[in-house]
Protein backbone atom coordinates (compact mmCIF):
# COMPACT_ATOMS: atom_id res chain seq x y z
CA UNK A 1 0.00 0.00 0.00
CA UNK A 2 1.60 3.40 -1.18
CA UNK A 3 0.07 6.83 -0.24
CA UNK A 4 0.97 10.25 0.71
CA UNK A 5 2.61 10.61 4.10
CA UNK A 6 1.82 14.17 4.57
CA UNK A 7 -1.74 14.25 3.50
CA UNK A 8 -2.91 11.30 4.98
CA UNK A 9 -1.03 13.16 8.10
CA UNK A 10 -3.30 16.03 7.43
CA UNK A 11 -6.33 14.09 6.91
CA UNK A 12 -6.05 12.07 10.19
CA UNK A 13 -5.28 15.44 12.06
CA UNK A 14 -8.68 16.24 11.32
CA UNK A 15 -10.29 13.46 11.89
CA UNK A 16 -8.62 12.93 15.43
CA UNK A 17 -9.18 16.56 16.38
CA UNK A 18 -12.83 16.29 15.83
CA UNK A 19 -12.98 13.35 17.66
CA UNK A 20 -11.49 14.62 20.73
CA UNK A 21 -13.42 18.29 19.97
CA UNK A 22 -16.97 16.26 20.16
CA UNK A 23 -16.03 13.04 22.50
CA UNK A 24 -18.10 13.49 26.13
CA UNK A 25 -15.52 13.94 28.36
CA UNK A 26 -14.19 11.34 31.05
CA UNK A 27 -15.11 8.82 28.25
CA UNK A 28 -12.69 7.11 25.96
CA UNK A 29 -11.71 7.25 22.67
CA UNK A 30 -10.85 4.07 20.86
CA UNK A 31 -8.49 3.89 18.04
CA UNK A 32 -7.76 0.67 16.44
CA UNK A 33 -6.34 -0.78 13.10
CA UNK A 34 -7.63 -3.95 12.02
CA UNK A 35 -6.46 -5.29 8.56
CA UNK A 36 -8.87 -7.61 7.50
CA UNK A 37 -8.61 -9.72 4.09
CA UNK A 38 -5.24 -7.35 3.38
CA UNK A 39 -7.69 -4.07 3.78
CA UNK A 40 -5.96 -1.59 6.35
CA UNK A 41 -8.70 0.12 8.79
CA UNK A 42 -8.09 2.97 11.00
CA UNK A 43 -10.94 3.08 13.85
CA UNK A 44 -12.55 5.30 15.84
CA UNK A 45 -14.80 4.40 18.13
CA UNK A 46 -16.39 7.21 20.61
CA UNK A 47 -19.02 8.78 22.93
CA UNK A 48 -19.58 12.41 21.17
CA UNK A 49 -22.18 14.27 20.32
CA UNK A 50 -25.26 12.47 18.43
CA UNK A 51 -25.03 12.55 14.10
CA UNK A 52 -28.50 12.15 13.22
CA UNK A 53 -28.91 9.89 9.96
CA UNK A 54 -29.52 12.69 7.56
CA UNK A 55 -26.67 14.65 8.12
CA UNK A 56 -23.73 12.05 7.84
CA UNK A 57 -23.24 13.29 4.58
CA UNK A 58 -23.41 16.97 4.84
CA UNK A 59 -20.39 16.27 7.66
CA UNK A 60 -18.49 16.48 4.75
CA UNK A 61 -19.71 19.72 2.93
CA UNK A 62 -17.31 22.54 3.47
CA UNK A 63 -19.38 25.09 5.87
CA UNK A 64 -21.40 22.58 7.31
CA UNK A 65 -21.04 21.67 11.62
CA UNK A 66 -23.17 19.36 12.83
CA UNK A 67 -27.08 20.39 14.45
CA UNK A 68 -25.50 19.02 17.51
CA UNK A 69 -22.12 21.20 17.50
CA UNK A 70 -24.35 24.25 16.58
CA UNK A 71 -26.67 23.91 19.28
CA UNK A 72 -24.12 23.87 22.29
CA UNK A 73 -21.62 26.46 19.92
CA UNK A 74 -18.80 24.19 19.30
CA UNK A 75 -19.11 24.26 15.77
CA UNK A 76 -15.63 25.28 13.90
CA UNK A 77 -15.64 26.49 10.25
CA UNK A 78 -16.76 23.49 8.95
CA UNK A 79 -14.11 22.51 6.46
CA UNK A 80 -12.32 20.04 8.64
CA UNK A 81 -14.23 16.51 7.68
CA UNK A 82 -14.43 17.71 4.19
CA UNK A 83 -10.48 18.27 3.93
CA UNK A 84 -10.38 15.04 5.52
CA UNK A 85 -12.39 12.95 3.24
CA UNK A 86 -10.78 15.05 -0.55
CA UNK A 87 -7.26 14.09 1.27
CA UNK A 88 -8.08 10.43 2.15
CA UNK A 89 -9.81 9.67 -1.85
CA UNK A 90 -6.78 11.00 -3.75
CA UNK A 91 -5.14 8.53 -1.53
CA UNK A 92 -7.22 5.87 -2.23
CA UNK A 93 -9.03 5.53 0.82
CA UNK A 94 -12.91 6.54 2.22
CA UNK A 95 -14.47 7.53 5.47
CA UNK A 96 -17.77 6.04 6.36
CA UNK A 97 -19.73 6.56 9.50
CA UNK A 98 -21.94 4.83 11.68
CA UNK A 99 -23.82 6.94 13.91
CA UNK A 100 -25.20 5.37 17.06
CA UNK A 101 -28.98 6.98 18.68
CA UNK A 102 -28.27 9.61 21.66
CA UNK A 103 -28.13 6.84 25.22
CA UNK A 104 -26.25 8.85 27.09
CA UNK A 105 -26.84 12.38 28.40
CA UNK A 106 -24.87 14.21 30.64
CA UNK A 107 -25.70 17.65 32.37
CA UNK A 108 -28.35 18.37 29.74
CA UNK A 109 -26.07 17.48 26.42
CA UNK A 110 -27.31 13.60 25.04
CA UNK A 111 -24.40 11.82 23.26
CA UNK A 112 -23.83 8.02 20.94
CA UNK A 113 -21.73 5.73 20.61
CA UNK A 114 -20.55 6.60 17.08
CA UNK A 115 -17.72 5.29 14.91
CA UNK A 116 -15.67 6.50 11.92
CA UNK A 117 -13.78 4.14 9.75
CA UNK A 118 -10.96 5.22 6.86
CA UNK A 119 -10.67 1.61 4.84
CA UNK A 120 -7.65 1.94 2.55
CA UNK A 121 -7.31 0.43 -1.06
CA UNK A 122 -5.68 -3.13 -1.22
CA UNK A 123 -3.15 -1.98 -3.74
CA UNK A 124 -0.63 -5.01 -4.93
CA UNK A 125 2.73 -3.63 -6.13
CA UNK A 126 4.75 -5.62 -8.41
CA UNK A 127 8.89 -5.38 -9.13
CA UNK A 128 8.95 -2.81 -5.92
CA UNK A 129 12.44 -2.36 -5.95
CA UNK A 130 14.13 -0.05 -3.28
Amino acid sequence: MLFDYESVGVALHHLFLNAVKYSMNDTPLHIKFPCEDGIPRIELEMISLPIEQNEIESLYDEGYSGKAARKLSLSGDGSGMGIAKKLLQLNGAKITVVAGLPEFSRLGTEYARNKFTVEFAKKHIRNLKI
